[in-house]
């Protein structure tokens, strides 16, 4: 307990004398105070203190009641965990600022939803600040195109988000296509995952000409040359999909009637090219679904999904006439035998495709120009 004439000046060290006055004045007014302020010790020391302070009477004079509670070591650590805060923030700045600056897109993000994407992604989307993409489109991922040949929301199934569907794949199939908004333009990018802070740092670097080049590369493979139908290596590659996918198709052969006199008679020139006017013949007069194959010499193969034999020989009549009133090139009319059947799925493709080569040389040998299921 001091004196109100020198109780705070003992302790006031950074204050002048007049406001101290003024919070003596303050604190008989008000009958009390709480304040932190530094207090000097006897041995010279400084502290940080926190002050309470109550004003009483004792035989009609004032005094103040006064403790102190020394928390210097409290305020060291709150002096620290600002400094630690202020790096914190400052390396936040800069990271922020770098990932700006990559070409590439850039995101943050637990799986659900981003907490930060830098400005190459959202001008992708036309975006001027994350929470304008997140009211948009919530996820990224929302925004993958389905394509069945790269990754997309469709192939997630029992993991909780699409980062841990995509890191279950190897890392040539972490592939994604998605739509610019900013020129319509549909583009694929590898995407690269990295953990970060409890969250996922994401990477999409944009392979779209490395891909144009692939598929290239891949249509060359598997189409014929000259005809630029499907070839066989084609069919070996896709047939188990095909009728995986498919519970009804039928194997249509497809050979052109006395090709070898065309060949003999015009030259292989012009074989060639009633070759690849039969494809376009066969390509206008099919459904979009079928499947056309050339197996070899004049020879073509037809994948068609059909339910049953009636619809099955209406298709096959529809390309058959549309090939004998074709005016080919040189040679004028042209004819073919088809040979057909319905595969069945508890066998092998090999004795459906047997019958549907057994069904042609039926045809072949009753008159050709005609349809012969098996």
């Amino acid at each position: 307990m001091k004196n109100l004439s020198n109780s705070l000046s003992d302790i006031e060290m950074l204050e002048d004398q007049e406001e101290i006055y003024k919070r003596q004045a303050a604190i008989l007014k008000k009958g009390w105070d709480r304040f932190i302020t530094k207090h000097k010790t006897k041995n010279g020391s400084i502290l940080d203190v926190i002050v309470s302070v109550r004003a009483i009477e004792l035989e009609n004079r004032p005094y103040l009641y006064t403790t102190f509670h020394d928390i210097t070591v409290e305020k060291k650590y709150e002096r620290q965990l600002i400094e630690v805060k202020t790096e914190l923030e400052r390396q936040k700045i800069f990271i922020t600022s770098l990932l700006d600056e990559q070409p590439n897109m850039m995101l943050l993000t637990d799986g659900k939803t981003s907490s930060f994407m830098n400005k190459a992604a959202l001008k992708y989307f036309k975006c001027k600040s994350l929470s304008e993409f997140i009211e948009r489109y919530n996820c990224i991922s929302h925004q993958f195109v389905s394509n069945d040949m790269y990754f997309h929301l469709g192939k997630v199934q029992d993991e909780p988000n699409w980062i841990e569907a995509l890191l279950k794949l190897s890392q040539d199939r972490h592939i994604v296509t998605i739509q610019s908004l900013s020129d319509e333009i549909i583009r694929a990018f590898n995407v690269s995952v990295r953990e970060f802070n409890n969250n996922y740092l994401v990477n999409f670097t944009d392979i779209s000409e490395t891909i144009v080049k692939q598929r290239n590369l891949e249509d060359k493979t598997i189409h014929d040359k000259l005809t630029k139908a499907y070839n066989r290596e084609y069919f070996e590659q896709n047939i188990q999909t095909i009728l995986a996918q498919n519970k009804t198709i039928a194997f249509a052969m497809v050979d052109i009637d006395h090709f070898k006199n065309i060949n003999d008679t015009y030259g292989h020139d012009v074989g060639d090219k009633v070759l690849k006017e039969l494809v376009k013949v066969l390509k206008d007069f099919s459904r979009k679904e079928d499947i056309l194959i050339r197996w070899g010499g004049e020879e073509f193969l037809l994948l068609l999904k059909v339910d049953d034999k009636v619809t099955l020989t209406k298709i096959l009549e529809h390309i058959r006439k549309a090939i004998e009133n074709y005016k080919f090139t040189i040679v004028n009319k042209v004819t073919c035998s088809f040979g057909a059947v319905l595969h069945n799925p508890s066998h092998p493709w090999q004795i459906t495709f047997k019958s549907a080569d057994v069904a042609l040389y039926d045809a072949k040998n009753s008159g050709r120009n005609k349809v012969v299921l098996c």
